[in-house]
């Protein structure tokens, strides 16, 4: 909804209120090579909100490549889990960026994954490499002018009737989000939408689009404006795809001294 208390449609974002409108076409030429799985041609990108800057971007994905991803999941969806950063003895741990560069750096502490309450959908981190990841990847790249090396691992969710992610914020680590939207609700769904609160927004999921938002200030400080919740759908199983942007490059992965993975991502702080 506006400030007025008016829903942002997908099918009718507003034009009239839009503050810019733009074709964007993704860079697809790299994985040519993976013909059975289309990619889209043009990505139609609408600004819908001025400050803070919001987007649309219509058929971000094609049905075949949301086929794709939805079946590389489904044996791997787990309850999603919030990650915090904690402190641990640093005497017992060592970190080292993957890649192929082999560089070690020194990192923030090891982090840990909780299940609470403020979150109840599932979750699946999808790995790498793979050829339509990488492209989608590559296409966040694109639109939002951050190098691929700084998109964050793809991370889908999946939300039953009831299930929902509270109020929140994806932290001014990461500068940029865009959430993929994965299906469509049922017409009578009374839920299901992105909410933000304080900006008067709230964004009901259509297939393929995404939503694109900025998390921190010019000055690099986090907008508090831009904290958003995930409601519950009523009536509808809702799928969807977080693509962060993080201000470092990935990957970091944690391990103790005798060689045990703790976990990866990218390297600093994590969020809340």
């Amino acid at each position: 909804m506006d400030a007025e208390g008016e829903e942002t449609s997908p099918e009718h974002p507003g034009h009239e209120t839009a503050r810019g409108c733009s074709d964007v076409e993704p860079d697809n030429a790299a994985f040519s090579d993976f013909k059975p799985i289309p990619a889209p041609d043009v990505i139609q990108k609408v600004q819908f909100h001025e400050q803070p800057p919001m987007w649309l971007m219509f058929d971000f994905m094609t049905s075949e490549e949301i086929d794709y991803l939805l079946a590389k999941a489904e044996p791997k969806w787990e309850r999603a889990q919030v990650h915090r950063a904690v402190i641990r003895d640093p005497a017992k741990y060592r970190s080292y960026v993957g890649g192929s560069s082999g560089k070690t750096s020194d990192v923030d502490t090891p982090f840990t994954a909780t299940v609470g309450e403020s979150r109840t959908a599932f979750m699946c981190v999808l790995g790498m490499p793979d050829p339509i990841v990488d492209r989608i990847q590559a296409r966040v790249s694109a639109v939002t002018g951050f190098p691929p090396e700084h998109v964050e691992a793809l991370n889908m969710a999946r939300y039953e009737p009831g299930q929902y992610f509270k109020e929140h914020h994806d932290g001014s680590f990461r500068p940029v989000t865009v959430f993929v939207y994965l299906s469509d609700l049922a017409e009578d769904d009374e839920g299901g939408e992105t909410v933000f609160p304080y900006i008067g927004k709230a964004i009901r999921p259509r297939k393929g689009m995404a939503v694109m938002w900025n998390n921190r200030k010019p000055s690099g400080e986090e907008d508090e404006l831009m904290r958003h919740e995930a409601q519950a759908p009523t009536k509808s199983i809702k799928f969807g795809l977080n693509c962060f942007v993080n201000e470092k490059p990935r990957q970091v992965v944690y391990v103790t001294k005798t060689g045990e993975i703790l976990g990866s991502g990218p390297a600093g702080r994590y969020a809340a």
